[in-house]
């Protein structure tokens, strides 16, 4: 919330039950009752100390009749009820952005896709598991491995699992904020084996 996303998840919203009641959403969602002058974070992405938990990045609210709040973000949309609980209210909605797509060469009725703000799926004909959180970029498996296969996040963090997904360990960090490419893309090289690239 202070790191400067008011570009992407920023909206406010007054209780029009009482106007000193104020909510405001950014990454989380910050609650003021004295009309803005003391600030307090009842709603996490992490579900943080005694932060319930919602998805990140906020980008409309809505208070119902009932005093209850409405919440839609990056992963849905979000119910904060009086009763002092937060329901994801998200099921059966068809609306995740995908970035990437990868198939699996040694096994093409599976596929990973990375997401916008919903992590890195792996997708079998059993399940569809989430392997990586965050931002999910580039992803694609090992030509030559089963059950290898790499994910990357925001910013140049790229991972690998050699148990399909079940575990995941960074084994890239360009993490550059400032400069560095908010998507940048990985490929395993063709002709060398074991080996990635990634643009300049």
């Amino acid at each position: 919330d202070f790191a400067g996303q008011a570009f992407w998840d920023l909206c406010l919203e007054v209780d029009p039950q009482n106007a000193q009641h104020v909510v405001v959403g950014g990454v989380n969602v910050w609650e003021s009752t004295d009309g803005g002058v003391n600030w307090n974070c009842p709603l996490h992405w992490q579900g943080a100390d005694e932060a319930l938990y919602t998805h990140a990045d906020q980008h409309d609210l809505v208070f119902l009749p009932n005093g209850d709040l409405l919440i839609a973000n990056d992963g849905g949309v979000f119910r904060w009820r009086t009763s002092g609980i937060c329901e994801d209210k998200s099921a059966g909605l068809q609306i995740t952005q995908g970035y990437a797509l990868g198939l699996d060469a040694l096994n093409p009725a599976q596929y990973l896709v990375g997401t916008q703000d919903n992590g890195t799926f792996y997708a079998t004909p059993h399940a569809t598991s989430r392997i990586l959180d965050g931002d999910g970029f580039h992803c694609f498996t090992d030509t030559t491995v089963a059950e290898r296969l790499y994910a990357s996040a925001y910013y140049g963090l790229l991972y690998r699992s050699d148990d399909g997904g079940r575990s995941m360990t960074g084994i890239a960090d360009y993490f550059q904020p400032t400069s560095g490419r908010f998507r940048p893309g990985f490929l395993i090289s063709p002709p060398i084996a074991a080996t990635l690239i990634t643009p300049a």
